[in-house]
């Protein structure tokens, strides 16, 4: 097998003298063979024995993995197997690369060294079963250099100085892998509430699968050429979103706000929005990652009809930062699941705090990754601590994606509810150069004391801190931002339900300057977009005029008037999610100015009235609008409904030449 990867890989006679000389050879060669049995080589020498070829191999092969060397995968099986994690090496070879001792345990965590100590573990491990000495077992969670940080899965614990090694298990005659911490996947979850490990947590009958079923707890990323472009839009049933920061397939969005905001609301809101798309089968996961919400969620799924395409993940009572941390993994790795099978999947997490929160076990396992020494990631520059943290939060975040068509397709679409804000309440002092020593001392202690006060206000307020916050902006796809509404009708809900309640009364409001979707318009519905593709500019300038205008004249009180018409219209109460039908509906009857008489308390009423009564009367046209894919007989249809709109609400306030289906190309 390593005779394979030398004749494929390192053909030149210049690039095995580099081979030889970086894998740290120590007096004996690798194999006396190169392309074509040609011995072209001095350095090949012949008469080794067998151990010392083999810890040579042993060395060789861990080079090319860690380092990426001279060694290429194109062409060459054994490379490929080692890039996917199966090390198709001797069981004797897989395990010298990945053992050590444990140096550190603190609850279910455990930090080891790796036995290779100027090499460190491969990349490749992560996710891979763990076994101690001890009989207790894990998962590789993150590799620090040489040192790895190894989650126990059971509830053995190992005692510091004891041995561990990565599992393998055999996959071919004579062959063995590593081997992974796997969890259920497939259709025959939804409906199902399972752990991190796949065990049942609703009563039923085990999950039972076949491999091919199943995927890795911690998996893999797609690279770019396994990606395809994400311009299909995901449907939510929640107009705002729709409307303002359309989601398209494989997308990640966060979902930022305070308490009493309804982040986990407009979350459920869109689970239940998916019934509209059951024709497409979008299988739904919720990664329930705070245990004492879970009966009510169950509640909200079964009285949504959301059962029927919905799997949750949920975390143990009282669970440790990891198992919270696992079950959002979990989820995610069961939407990848659906995805790999060319379906598309929706990925839904009530609080990614948790992996904040696992991380920080982590620094607290190796303080000294807490140190602020220079680094550089994406071409930014930041403390060594703040890259690492970054790179763990992008290694999840970007798991969402949409599959290349090549590959079969499909997509795993990631939603995440951040509890804080987006917004800066300290600032920082960066040019010290233009002030004496002592002013500038002054000032750096008056800052550190305001954002000590600032970091212990946020924690009691239960909201991650800003600088948090901002970096999940910059990972994501995009955010959105919610804000309480201003008649409190949240604050009596405490902002959490309680335990068996269904989610009820509590509404939401989006900030529609501090929200937007990287994806821009490529992610939208086309024909929302072509009917309302300019509602946020309206908004945007309403919004502004609102504080700079300087005049009040008849055209700028229209323009705020039509602003708080769309700005009712997008509030939303639970279960209340609209199908693409109704909301075109709803956007000509406003854009067209329809409801210029209607008080913006009582659009949302008036426009379920119009639904009703136009799918009572018009049921074909509106389907053929909704099927339609041609931009020229959208115009016309859509013209009709204007027609049939204004049967029922009378002359809209906008002539027909104003209207604004004008479209481009």
């Amino acid at each position: 097998r390593v005779e394979g990867i030398l004749e494929h890989g390192l053909k030149d006679l210049a690039s095995k003298r580099k081979f030889l000389e970086l894998s740290g050879r120590t007096g004996g060669a690798i194999l006396n063979r190169v392309s074509g049995g040609v011995h072209e080589d001095p350095l090949d020498v012949v008469g080794r024995n067998d151990s010392q070829r083999r810890n040579h191999i042993r060395l060789g092969l861990e080079w090319q993995i860690c380092l990426q060397g001279f060694a290429t995968s194109a062409g060459t099986s054994d490379l490929n197997c080692l890039e996917s994690g199966r090390a198709d090496i001797s069981e004797e070879d897989t395990l010298a690369l990945h053992r050590g001792d444990v140096l550190k345990v603190d609850g279910d965590i455990a930090l080891v060294q790796s036995s290779l100590t100027d090499k460190g573990v491969v990349p490749e491990a992560i996710g891979a079963k763990v076994r101690f000495a001890g009989g207790a077992e894990g998962v590789l969670l993150w590799i620090l250099g040489a040192r790895c940080v190894v989650c126990l899965t059971g509830r053995a614990t190992p005692n510091v100085g004891e041995e561990w090694e990565v599992s393998t298990k055999e996959f071919k005659e004579g062959n063995r892998q590593l081997e992974r911490q796997l969890v259920p996947t497939g259709r025959a979850l939804r409906g199902r509430t399972i752990d991190y490990l796949g065990h049942p947590l609703d009563g039923g009958v085990p999950v039972v699968g076949s491999l091919a079923e199943a995927v890795p707890l911690i998996n893999r990323t797609l690279n770019l050429e396994e990606r395809e472009l994400i311009q299909d839009n995901l449907h939510t049933g929640v107009k705002a979103l729709d409307v303002i920061s359309p989601i398209g397939k494989g997308q990640s969005l966060c979902i930022i706000g305070p308490r009493h905001s309804g982040k986990r609301e407009i979350c459920l809101e869109v689970l239940a929005g998916q019934r509209f798309t059951a024709d497409r089968g979008v299988t739904c996961v919720y990664a329930a990652t705070r245990p004492e919400s879970l009966p009510s969620i169950q509640a909200f799924l079964e009285a949504s009809g959301a059962t029927q395409h919905t799997a949750v993940v949920a975390a143990p009572v009282r669970a440790s930062p990891f198992q919270r941390h696992a079950t959002l993994l979990a989820a995610l790795s069961v939407a990848e699941g659906v995805r790999d099978q060319g379906q598309h999947a929706l990925v839904v997490v009530d609080d990614l705090s948790a992996m904040t929160q696992m991380w920080e076990s982590i620094v607290r396992m190796v303080p000294s990754m807490a140190e602020a020494h220079g680094s550089s990631q994406a071409g930014l520059l930041m403390s060594a601590a703040e890259a690492d943290r970054r790179r763990f939060f992008s290694f999840v975040l970007q798991r969402s994606a949409r599959r290349a068509d090549s590959l079969g397709g499909g997509s795993s679409t990631l939603l995440f509810v951040l509890p804080g804000e987006d917004r800066r309440r300290c600032g920082s002092c960066g040019r010290w150069d233009d002030m004496s020593p002592e002013v500038a001392a002054k000032l750096k202690a008056a800052l550190a004391k305001a954002q000590e006060r600032e970091a212990a206000e946020e924690c009691t307020q239960g909201v991650l801190e800003w600088r948090i916050v901002e970096e999940f902006k910059s990972i994501a796809d995009g955010h959105i931002q919610l804000v309480p509404r201003t008649d409190g009708s949240n604050a009596s809900k405490g902002g959490r339900l309680a335990e068996g309640e269904a989610v009820a009364g509590v509404d939401w409001e989006m900030q529609v300057p501090r929200s937007f979707s990287r994806l821009g318009s490529r992610a939208a519905n086309a024909k929302v977009h072509r009917v309302a593709g300019h509602v946020r500019l309206e908004l945007l300038q309403a919004h502004d005029e609102g504080r700079f205008g300087l005049t009040d004249d008849g055209e700028a009180q229209a323009r705020k008037d039509h602003a708080a018409l769309v700005s009712a219209f997008l509030r939303q109460s639970p279960g209340s999610a609209i199908p693409v039908a109704d909301l075109l509906i709803c956007l000509a009857a406003l854009e067209e100015g329809f409801l210029h008489n209607v008080a913006p308390g009582s659009v949302n009423a008036k426009l379920r009235d119009v639904c009703m009564e136009l799918q009572g009367r018009s049921s074909e046209l509106i389907q053929r609008i909704v099927e339609c894919t041609e931009p020229s007989m959208f115009e016309e249809l859509y013209g009709a409904l204007c027609d049939e709109l204004e049967q029922i609400l009378g002359k809209p306030h906008k002539p027909p030449s104003e209207r604004q289906y004008r479209f481009s190309e």
